[in-house]
């Protein structure tokens, strides 16, 4: 790009954009950029543990591939002395399977958002025309912005999230929609798999709203039958579906009940079939906050 301030989405040129932080950066004035591939089993797996925990129904996802970029310490164009002190330190991550494609954000440090061709101040790195954090697919229709972007809030990006974890964002890029991680408002329950067998027992992984770590979980199934839940991790609960006493194939509506009978407004649907084949699910544990280091 070379256009030193941010536009809003969708951008007229036309251009696929993944900005993690768009703005002036100047590494004349101090920091540095790294980047590069990756196909080291270490951090594939790391990735792939996360994105499991984020987004329930790719539960099997196994990255094949990634590329890690860096911006460590980064400094602004038009700083001046003491504006040199200002400084960026941010990631971003893009990992995929050859099928599905995710784009990790983490933001380490934000000292500054505005570089003076921009209309910032030279001392603070602030005013003007902040930075903007998001996506641009290059069709004029699909494009995502986190809601603080070209705006002064966006020096708070650390403290913001869409997975709620401080400093950290998971989005799902390769559908036309950009699909954020973590829990939604939506309404619709997140159901993997998608089919039990009449005779229960299949482990039910759902996800959807943000969940009460405090409060009890159950399932409710059309028929009134309840079963409990248990915390799954962080933005799932995993249930056990009941005995269905129907032949073949049929869809079956489900809600959610939290603590004292408080029914959540998000539901779902379960395909019950009369045989099924089962993935024995293993829960799966990652770091508050994921670092692909150098």
């Amino acid at each position: 790009m070379t256009t030193f301030t941010p536009s809003p989405f969708p951008l007229d040129s036309r251009r696929r954009l993944v900005a993690p932080y768009w703005a002036d950066i100047d590494t004349r004035n101090g920091g540095i950029v790294w980047y590069r591939e990756s196909t080291n089993v270490t951090l594939l797996t790391k990735a792939s543990d996360e994105i499991q925990v984020i987004f329930a129904e790719h539960y099997n996802f196994r990255a094949a591939w990634m590329f890690i970029a860096t911006w460590d310490n980064v400094a602004f164009y038009g700083a001046d002395g003491i504006g040199k002190q200002k400084r960026c330190t941010f990631q971003s991550v893009l990992v995929t399977n050859g099928r599905h494609s995710f784009t990790i954000f983490l933001y380490n440090k934000i000292e500054w958002t505005t570089g003076r061709a921009s209309g910032g101040n030279p001392s603070t790195g602030l005013g003007g025309t902040p930075a903007q954090v998001g996506f641009d697919a290059g069709d004029g229709f699909n494009f995502y912005a986190i809601e603080a972007s070209r705006t002064a809030s966006v020096i708070n990006v650390t403290s913001m999230s869409n997975i709620d974890h401080p400093g950290k964002f998971i989005f799902r890029v390769d559908t036309t929609q950009i699909t954020n991680g973590g829990c939604n408002v939506e309404g619709t329950l997140t159901i993997t798999p998608r089919e039990a067998t009449m005779f229960g027992g299949t482990q039910l992984i759902i996800s959807g709203p943000c969940f009460n770590k405090t409060l009890s979980m159950k399932l409710v199934m059309s028929n009134g039958e309840e079963v409990p839940c248990q915390k799954y991790n962080e933005f799932s609960v995993s249930c056990i579906s009941p005995e269905v006493y129907r032949t073949g194939k049929e869809m079956v509506s489900l809600h959610l009940i939290q603590g004292n009978n408080q029914t959540m407004i998000f539901s779902g649907v379960l395909t019950i079939g009369k045989y099924h084949n089962f993935y024995n699910h293993q829960p799966r544990t990652v770091n508050n906050i994921i670092s692909y280091l150098l």
